[in-house]
């Protein structure tokens, strides 16, 4: 946990950690507030509780509705959440306060 906190502080000191952060999640912020904010609650719930399950019980939807709105995201994107690479940029692409907290 003190290993996190340390990266993620290091990231952040990057001069352009901020910029870097909100072009790579730029697809998920057009459009409207209340899309916007759902896109980025459901992304961060399924990256940070780890399935599609989980991140369900975290949001209180049914799983199907997560894996409706992940593939939205998907399409919309061209992103393949299956992607480890991927997924542990966007963790720290949100982390680094590119979008604001749900």
């Amino acid at each position: 946990l003190e290993f996190r906190r340390v990266l993620f502080r290091s990231l952040r000191g990057l001069p352009d950690a901020g910029r870097l952060a909100t072009a790579l999640l730029a697809p998920l912020l057009a459009g409207r507030p209340a899309a916007r904010t759902q896109r980025l609650e459901t992304l961060r719930a399924y990256l940070e509780a780890g399935g599609v399950g989980e991140a369900a019980a975290t949001l209180g939807v049914h799983r199907n509705t997560v894996a409706y709105r992940l593939e939205a995201i998907q399409r919309a994107t061209g992103w393949d959440l299956a992607d480890r690479d991927l997924r542990v940029a966007l963790i720290v692409a949100m982390r680094l306060g590119a979008t604001p907290e749900p």
